[in-house]
């Protein structure tokens, strides 16, 4: 992704991003320069809180590449306030959803990893991560979120790109790595 003008904290993101392997976002400066060891649940709330959409959106990527984290940022996230707390779990069930949907692909590439579990779907009055493999949850949710912003935007696209993302990503790794 091109530049973005991003800030001195922004970048610090994207630090902590490169740190925990999402690679697809990119600053002025080397991302590696910044990360300054931010804890997980904190770049999580700081993520899901960005106003620009593609960190927001990073948040997806980071679960994808650490369902393990699943085991410890829900029980932490509950301090967080209301808002904060909602959005994580948007992203959280987007990551879900793509994760059921696409988790032969990301298998490929990432051996093998955990099924990042099912914990809000039906809190946030959703269909089941099992059911047709993510697809139907994640329409909804996407169909949910537009309603909600009452903005003219397309969420299920921004759900792919994530996906396009990664993938893109895991697949010059490995090319890079052959």
């Amino acid at each position: 992704m091109a530049n973005h003008n991003w800030t001195d904290e922004d970048e610090s993101l994207l630090g902590e991003l490169w740190e925990h392997g999402v690679h697809y976002l990119s600053g002025a400066r080397d991302a590696r320069d910044y990360a300054k060891g931010i804890a997980p649940t904190d770049l999580a709330l700081r993520l899901a809180m960005h106003p620009h959409p593609r960190m927001r959106h990073s948040l997806i990527a980071l679960l994808l590449f650490h369902p393990e984290w699943s085991v410890d940022l829900p029980q932490q996230i509950v301090h967080a306030p209301p808002d904060q707390q909602r959005r994580f779990r948007v992203l959280y069930t987007a990551a879900v959803y793509l994760q059921r949907l696409w988790w032969s692909r990301l298998r490929l590439y990432l051996g093998s990893v955990n099924q990042l579990p099912d914990l809000y779907s039906q809190e946030l009055d959703l269909p089941s991560a099992e059911e047709r493999h993510g697809k139907v949850g994640l329409h909804a949710l996407a169909d949910q979120e537009a309603r909600r912003s009452g903005l003219p935007l397309n969420y299920l696209s921004s759900y792919e790109k994530v996906m396009q993302n990664v993938f893109g990503q895991l697949e010059a790794e490995k090319r890079i790595h052959e």
